[in-house]
């Protein structure tokens, strides 16, 4: 889908593209607006009413949700409406907000994220030290990263740089473009500080974790230590896909600052920064998304709270063909989806497709235990043990 540029007039009052592409970039916006509030906002309504997703790790996460959800609410409405308008509504102090919070919400955002990717490494890298990262640890951390993204969002306003319009005027930032020193030394000191260093240290943090996790796998007498972190290394592999994301998203963007930096603003028409502005700002939705998913406590706990996710989280643990006929080939070993429920009742009778939570949750346990004496027959001699335990197996779906 191309955007066409319609016109050259940089005061805001003039439309840079067609009517047809600022629909579609409004609509854009108010969706990812709409899913950001709806999956972060559950997100942090989850973690709160579920005692024991309360850990470290899932600190971290619902911080990133709440800057994501404070992007979605606040930051996002703001671009959607002006690009219905065709130029930014919210005059010069709607601007100086409307900065402000993105800088502060992107910049905690990726400071989090490299702080998460130590914790792993020290989770995973330096067992030594994991006592050391608890519950007031990790709340800690948090509060300095969300103090230095606030630092230097705060700078702009104290005449470090300025928030103004960027791109087709649909949304604001600091003044990449501007070649005076003041705007300039801001921008390079932002770049290194807030961008290249925090990607630095997730880079060293993984770099080491990977190593770690390979010379393991050669070794062929690991300790139940080793053995035991297994769910450390499926937490890491988690925020590592997350991490991709926000990269994957932000990247682009940085890129086209760093060109302006460099190149002032005549290297950068503004119907160029359209999508890498567009993508940035859809970033919004990966990280509830990718952590629900790879999760299993989290979706246990939504499954709890909000039954009528059950058709969207609920993974099969075994399948089944026919009218009772078992497949093997399509049986596994898999303790990390999810169970669906049996076609019958406790009582015998049929039921109707609504799913109790406690029900799921407690069948998934009993087919994670099938699954558990399934894999121990698979080697015995008892054919009548092994069929009793298939037979005792159901399917997800038909």
């Amino acid at each position: 889908m191309s955007l066409n540029i319609s016109s050259e007039n940089s005061t805001g009052l003039t439309p840079f593209l067609s009517t047809y592409a600022y629909v579609v970039i409004g609509v854009l916006m108010t969706g990812a607006s709409i899913v950001g509030i709806g999956l972060n906002g559950l997100f942090v309504y989850v973690f709160w009413r579920q005692t024991s997703l309360k850990t470290p790790t899932n600190y971290f996460i619902l911080a990133l949700s709440l800057l994501d959800f404070i992007m979605s609410l606040f930051g996002l409405p703001m671009v959607a409406i002006s690009c219905f308008g065709k130029h930014w509504v919210f005059g010069a102090k709607g601007c100086v907000y409307y900065g402000f919070i993105m800088t502060f919400v992107g910049l905690s955002i990726i400071t989090i994220l490299a702080t998460i990717s130590f914790d792993r490494y020290i989770v995973i890298v330096k067992t030594h030290l994991k006592s050391m990262i608890s519950q007031r640890v990790a709340v800690s951390m948090i509060i300095v990263c969300l103090l230095y993204g606030l630092a230097w969002a705060i700078a702009p306003l104290v005449g470090w740089s300025e928030y103004v319009l960027e791109g087709v005027s649909i949304s604001c930032s600091v003044n990449w473009t501007s070649d005076t020193l003041n705007d300039a030394s801001f921008s390079v000191a932002m770049l290194i500080l807030c961008l290249l260093v925090p990607v630095g240290v997730i880079l060293f943090c993984y770099g080491n974790i990977f190593y770690k996790v390979r010379r393991s796998g050669h070794n062929q007498t690991l300790s139940d230590s080793d053995r035991g972190s297994k769910m450390d290394r499926d937490v890491a592999k988690t925020i590592l896909w997350m991490i991709l994301a926000f990269i994957v998203s932000w990247s682009p963007y940085a890129l086209l600052s760093m060109t302006a930096v460099i190149g002032g603003a005549s290297t950068i028409s503004p119907g160029l920064s359209v999508c890498p502005t567009i993508l940035a700002k859809i970033s919004v939705v990966w990280n509830p998304l990718i952590y629900s998913y790879r999760n299993r406590e989290i979706r246990r706990s939504m499954l709890e709270f909000l039954p009528f996710l059950h058709c969207w989280l609920n993974l099969p643990c075994v399948r089944l063909q026919g009218q009772g006929q078992i497949r093997p080939d399509m049986y596994r070993n898999d303790t990390t989806g999810m169970v669906a429920l049996p076609s019958t009742s406790t009582e015998g009778t049929q039921t109707t497709g609504k799913r109790l939570p406690k029900q799921g949750i407690q069948l998934e346990d009993e087919c994670t235990e099938l699954n558990k004496k399934a894999a121990s027959m698979k080697t015995g001699n008892n054919p009548t043990s092994r069929l009793k335990v298939k037979a005792d197996m159901f399917t997800v779906r038909n």
